[in-house]
């Protein structure tokens, strides 16, 4: 794992009038073609409903922003099935660590590989100390991206597949399994969104 919930090793993160002219223009253009010979082709406008799907990709709707978290055990929020969506694969129960880490050992076919017997492990924590925002981070993580729609603010970093999720300034961080990296990094946030929108809900649920 990256880092432990109570020490910080080493390591670079935390844890370890153009506009009226172009209007002038499009209209002094539309005006000469008008001029033209009539085997000009016609302008065929694309139906919107059926072509904005098309090469597209539609940002996934906002979890999590102003949400606050009073759980300390990561085991409290996350479980098997949460994992499972995400990897794939045998996903054990959770073990905490007792220091709001929860761990989940991951085996079989998975999304990021075959163990092949062996087994990883899939660990999310709750970090009373607080989030440190991407800004920050990224002076010390290059390979820093930051994540939209997911909390107040979150960031992956592919060094120790770490994404970090800020709720409310808890730090929500999933940590994956080796493999296969880019597959990683689509479970670990796949996990992430799962975790804080299944909390989110149950925040927002009606009382009684």
């Amino acid at each position: 794992m990256h880092r432990t919930h109570s020490s910080r090793p080493a390591s670079p993160s935390r844890w370890g009038a153009p506009a009226l002219l172009g209007v002038v223009f499009l209209a002094g253009t539309v005006g000469l073609m008008g001029c033209g010979s009539d085997a000009s082709p016609a302008v065929t406008v694309p139906d919107t409903a059926a072509s904005s799907q098309i090469g597209v990709v539609q940002p996934l709707a906002a979890v999590g922003a102003g949400l606050t978290v009073t759980d300390t055990d990561a085991c409290a929020i996350t479980t098997s099935d949460h994992v499972a969506e995400a990897f794939g694969g045998e996903v054990a129960p959770g073990v905490a660590d007792g220091n709001g880490g929860c761990g989940f050992a991951l085996s079989g076919v998975t999304t990021i590989g075959d163990l092949a017997g062996a087994s990883a492990l899939v660990t999310v924590i709750l970090s009373p100390d607080g989030y440190l925002g991407a800004e920050e981070q990224a002076t010390v993580l290059p390979d820093l991206e930051p994540i939209g729609g997911l909390g107040d603010e979150a960031w992956y970093t592919a060094f120790g597949r770490e994404l970090h999720i800020n709720l409310g300034g808890t730090d929500l961080i999933v940590i994956g399994a080796s493999g296969d990296a880019a597959a990683g990094r689509e479970a670990v946030l796949a996990l992430g969104r799962s975790i804080v929108t299944d909390l989110e809900t149950a925040a927002t649920a009606p009382a009684g």
